[in-house]
């Protein structure tokens, strides 16, 4: 019985104490429950294959931006600045930002004109020109544009038949009239008002285009002046009056006219009072132009009265 009794008899080492826990092996390798594993996120081949996950869209990120020289940067930034300022003068002083873009251009376009020709630097020739064109030039085209786009098919201002007619009334009424306040101004502000008409009559017996076969008591200078502008500011209207905003057509004519401006001071100025230029003069140039396109007089009229038309 006793024998039995010691076999029965449970040991303290083999069964643990009510209330208690069993001993670990070692408390330091004890592992804290695993509730989640961080998966590392595989990164694209490349950066165009980025993709956003946050909306669900697959939004393609974009390239990297290209890093400018300094440099460039800094004009870039000035450029800006300069044509934010001069917008913002345009839109509060309309009439005084022109007749200034009007002077300053007309200063550049008479300055190169004179070192074409031979004759002496003239600054007072400069300070004049440009104060009638910053006057009368750029008050009239003000307020003309302004009357053409109020008047001419407002609804519609760049359709083909509102252009080529806003083109017929600014070269059959305006610029005839211009041009002859023009050469009146020139002599007027030399103070000599006798010398208006014989300044733009001219000899026509060296052309051999349209002009020589006009009447020989027209002032040719005049024509022959109006001929070359209706080569060149005819298809500029036509991009003006469709393309360019209204208070902007001042400043693309401008940066224009400065060509234009070249080719009546050499043809008209440098040549008059007996001066020698070693540019060629306007009847000269214009039969150039007349020989590159045969019958070219009529055609300028005709180009301009289908646009009238069509549309």
């Amino acid at each position: 019985m006793q024998t039995v009794a010691a076999v029965r008899r449970p040991t303290a080492a083999a069964t643990p104490a009510a209330g208690r826990r069993a001993p670990t092996l070692n408390r330091r390798c004890s592992v804290a429950p695993i509730t989640s594993i961080a998966m590392p996120t595989q990164q694209p081949a490349t950066k165009a294959a980025r993709r956003s996950t946050q909306s669900g869209s697959l939004a393609v990120a974009p390239p990297p931006a290209l890093e400018m020289p300094a440099g460039a940067a800094s004009v870039l930034h000035g450029v800006r600045g300069a044509w934010n300022w001069y917008m913002e003068a345009l839109d509060q002083r309309p009439l005084l930002t022109k007749a200034a873009t009007s002077f300053v251009c007309v200063c550049v376009g008479d300055s190169l004109a004179q070192a074409i020709g031979t004759a002496p630097f003239s600054a007072s020739r400069i300070l004049g020109i440009a104060t009638y064109s910053c006057t009368v030039g750029a008050a009239t085209g003000h307020y003309w544009h302004r009357w053409l786009e109020t008047h001419v098919s407002p609804d519609n201002p760049t359709s083909d038949s509102a252009v080529g007619t806003k083109i017929l009334l600014d070269q059959a009424v305006l610029t005839p009239v211009m041009t002859a306040v023009f050469f009146a101004a020139l002599k007027l502000m030399e103070g000599r008002p006798d010398a208006i008409l014989p300044f733009m009559q001219a000899s026509s017996s060296d052309c051999n285009c349209c002009i020589s076969r006009l009447p020989p008591n027209l002032p040719d200078k005049y024509v022959q002046t109006l001929l070359a502008g209706y080569a060149i500011w005819v298809p500029w209207n036509y991009a003006s009056f469709k393309f360019i905003p209204q208070d902007l057509r001042i400043l693309a004519g401008n940066v224009v006219g400065i060509g234009w401006g070249m080719y009546v001071s050499v043809s008209c100025i440098n040549n008059a009072g007996g001066v020698t230029s070693t540019a060629p003069s306007a009847c000269t140039s214009l039969i150039t132009a007349m020989e590159a396109v045969p019958g070219a007089c009529p055609a300028i009229m005709a180009a301009v009265e289908a646009a009238s038309l069509a549309g």
